[in-house]
């Protein structure tokens, strides 16, 4: 915030220049269907498990 602005995008010559927010939305998008998928899995374990 010294100049004023917020700087978002980062450049480090080798490799693609990406926008820092836009990349935690996607990463915590992908988070949250890993998580959905392994709670599901998950429930249908309990299901099949033998009382």
């Amino acid at each position: 915030m010294v100049r004023g602005r917020v700087i978002d995008f980062i450049d480090f010559h080798w490799w693609p220049v990406f926008n820092v927010a836009d990349s935690a939305v996607v990463i915590g998008a992908l988070l949250l269907l890993i998580a959905s998928y392994r709670a599901e899995r998950r429930a249908k374990e309990r299901e099949r498990a033998p009382a």
